[in-house]
């Protein structure tokens, strides 16, 4: 191997031109493709495995019969005031979480930080222990404070360095345009994409700068930061007739296992919608769904149709830089026919040029995909300046670049195996 490697470099030092534009053709294919596949892999991937089979998202079909009503169709993904405060006062399976996104305006005491809008997630406090929220400083708030909808707030990290230059911020005072928040608990670097726990709103939004407890929804009146869909009923004048009405706007997760399985919790919510009918709810046939975080992000499509399309077609880019390869190689290695022949005239096996030529174009591969992954590098820099700045999951981790490399010297030895068949065959006689 030593010595097939000398002679492989050998061999692209002596032509540096060509063995330029092999690597140049795989180089770009690699990187066209690889820009593409890093697209489709970081935003298919689970960003929290951990939940799977034990984390479970609830969908409830709370609306009205309507005239683009069918039986069967999907439930929604959010569901209404009144169902998410039942589940909670219910209080089955082992944690629950009731969460939706609103904003807020914070008024810094430091006067050189001027007042700025920030999202905010209203959440019961199992939040942080279900999705396993790591703490910088804090902790979150204990039962009492969702029930007496106490005024505290956990920060992010890059809230708390903005308003509160780093410091450990728990005690202090956070001021509001909804009034003045206590901060128990500082969140240190978090931020899962894509955004398994409320993806309705973005499933590659950045996570929320402020944390509240949900049951603050109704004194302080808060709006809405993310969809709201009513499926008709009664008009709405107030924000009581809103909380009242079948609006669905809240996301609902349950953790399941150690006091209730899933199937129980199935048969929980079947008896909920039941309940419910008998009060003149949920003029449907019974319909929900509960599916854990595998499931969820596969019924969610995160990883749409057009992407899925472009790397397909960046695939069959690849192939074209490949064929072109082919003709490079064919070219390079019928040009030293001679030396071959004489190679072949002293006792050289086919298997040993074989080898030897494999060898060269796995190099060439070698050093096309590390350019190449520089291209996808560059690439997915260009695809998040076309997007919005949010998408920052659209970066390539070691095990992309690995991927790139390795998919770059398979590719050449493909390309390179026809080219060296070809010369290992060539009859001394001849020259």
């Amino acid at each position: 191997m030593p010595y097939n490697l000398r002679l492989a470099w050998q061999s692209i030092r002596r032509n540096p031109v060509l063995s330029a534009l092999m690597v140049a053709a795989i180089a770009v294919g690699i990187g066209a493709s690889m820009s593409t596949i890093t697209v489709y892999w970081m935003g298919s991937k689970n960003p929290f495995p951990q939940g799977n089979e034990r984390i479970y998202h609830v969908q409830l079909d709370s609306y009205p019969v309507g005239p683009r009503y069918e039986p069967g169709q999907e439930p929604p993904d959010q569901m209404s005031y009144t169902d998410a405060t039942n589940l909670l006062a219910d209080d089955r399976g082992d944690r629950q979480v009731a969460s939706f996104k609103t904003s807020m305006a914070l008024r810094p005491d430091n006067p050189d930080v001027r007042p700025f809008m920030t999202l905010v997630r209203a959440t019961s406090r199992d939040f942080f222990e279900v999705f396993e929220v790591p703490f910088l400083f804090g902790s979150g708030w204990d039962p009492s404070a969702d029930d007496d909808a106490a005024r505290v707030a956990v920060l992010s990290r890059e809230t708390n360095d903005r308003v509160f230059g780093g410091e450990n911020s728990v005690g202090r005072t956070l001021r509001t345009d909804v009034g003045e928040f206590q901060v128990i608990g500082v969140i240190d670097e978090w931020n899962p994409q894509p955004k398994f726990y409320d993806m309705t709103n973005g499933a590659f939004n950045d996570a929320e700068d402020l944390f509240i407890p949900f049951s603050n929804v109704a004194p302080l009146e808060l709006g809405r930061a993310g969809n709201t869909n009513c499926g008709g009923g009664p008009p709405i004048n107030s924000f009581s007739d809103f909380l009242a009405s079948e609006c669905v706007w809240i996301s609902y997760w349950v953790e399941l296992g150690e006091s209730m399985s899933a199937s129980e919790y199935r048969s929980y919510l079947e008896g909920y919608i039941a309940q419910q009918k008998e009060l003149g709810r949920f003029e449907r046939e019974s319909n929900y769904r509960l599916r854990d975080v595998r499931e969820w992000l596969i019924e969610e499509e995160v990883v749409d149709g057009s992407i899925k399309a472009m790397v397909w077609l960046s695939v069959l880019f690849l192939v074209v830089c490949l064929l072109n390869t082919v003709g490079l190689i064919l070219a390079k290695f019928l040009g030293r026919s001679p030396q071959i022949a004489l190679r072949r005239a002293l006792g050289a096996s086919r298997t040993a040029l074989l080898q030897q030529h494999l060898v060269e174009v796995v190099m060439i591969g070698a050093i096309g995909g590390v350019l190449g992954a520089g291209l996808a590098w560059l690439g997915l820099l260009g695809i998040r300046a076309l997007m919005d700045s949010t998408n920052a999951y659209l970066y390539m981790d070691w095990t992309m670049v690995g991927a790139a490399i390795l998919l770059a010297m398979a590719s050449a030895a493909v390309a390179g195996l026809y080219p060296a068949i070809r010369i290992g065959r060539i009859a001394p006689a001849r020259h």
